[in-house]
């Protein structure tokens, strides 16, 4: 479904960024799948709190990206 996919991309994001800094969040967001998966949907609170942990990495991907530019167009 949408809301696991977006779970998903929510962890791995996470993970990718500060695997130990974010765990907890990560395991939350898991214990949270498990509740989708078995047939329960998001609250308002979880979903919004998904979203915006999406929208964070986003930014933080975004900015991530633009410094990588940055630093190519200097070495060349």
């Amino acid at each position: 479904s949408g809301e696991i996919k977006m779970i998903n991309n929510a962890q791995m994001g996470l993970m990718e960024l500060d695997p130990i800094g974010t765990k907890d969040i990560v395991d939350g967001l898991e214990i949270t799948k498990q509740k989708v998966m078995a047939g329960g949907s998001l609250t308002e609170g979880e979903s919004s709190g998904i979203m915006t942990i999406l929208q964070t990495l986003g930014s933080v991907l975004r900015e991530l990206m633009s410094g990588e530019k940055k630093k190519m167009e200097m070495n060349e």
